[in-house]
């Protein structure tokens, strides 16, 4: 694997232990007060941990690809951080009430 290969996989996995934090710092320990409520963060944490665990899979494919499938994953990898943080702000912005009460207990 190529020195510039190596680099880049390390910076996207800083990026992914940075974005596992700012996943964590969004969990609600003690929970949402209204059942329903609570389902729908439920849902869509788990949504969250799944995008994130699929980047983090695309960032280890990237170890063992050709030249041909590098570029393409460097390019779903892209697309995969903005619907990452997309979903993030959703969950952040939908649910920050509640994130900031927790905070405050």
């Amino acid at each position: 694997m190529s020195e510039e290969k190596r680099a880049y996989i390390k910076k996207l996995k800083e990026r992914l232990d940075r974005w596992s934090e700012k996943i964590s710092d969004l969990a609600i320990d003690a929970g949402i007060e209204n059942a329903e409520k609570q389902a729908e963060y439920q849902e869509h944490m788990e949504r969250l941990h799944q995008k994130h665990k699929s980047l983090d899979d695309k960032v280890s494919g990237l170890k063992v690809a050709d030249e041909s499938a590098w570029e393409r994953l460097k390019e779903e990898i892209e697309s995969s951080w903005q619907e990452l943080k997309e979903k993030y702000e959703h969950v952040k912005s939908r649910f920050k009430k509640d994130i900031e009460k927790e905070k405050h207990k």
